[in-house]
């Protein structure tokens, strides 16, 4: 958890940011396959590898 939100995959392409007390989407990113890692979180970035190939550094701040 960063940014107090909770950073989940999906394997519908997305990565969410989530509210921890309420579960609605603060943000989500897309990525051109499915997701099936779990993001590694720091305080200002979740790194998330997709299955089309690439890393995603996202900004959560």
């Amino acid at each position: 958890m960063a940014s107090g939100r909770i950073h989940v995959a999906s394997l519908d392409r997305n990565v969410y940011a989530l509210d921890p007390e309420t579960g609605e989407a603060h943000w989500r990113f897309e990525t051109d396959n499915a997701v099936i890692a779990a993001p590694a979180v720091t305080d200002d970035a979740a790194y998330v590898a997709s299955n089309d190939g690439r890393v995603y550094a996202l900004d959560v701040t």
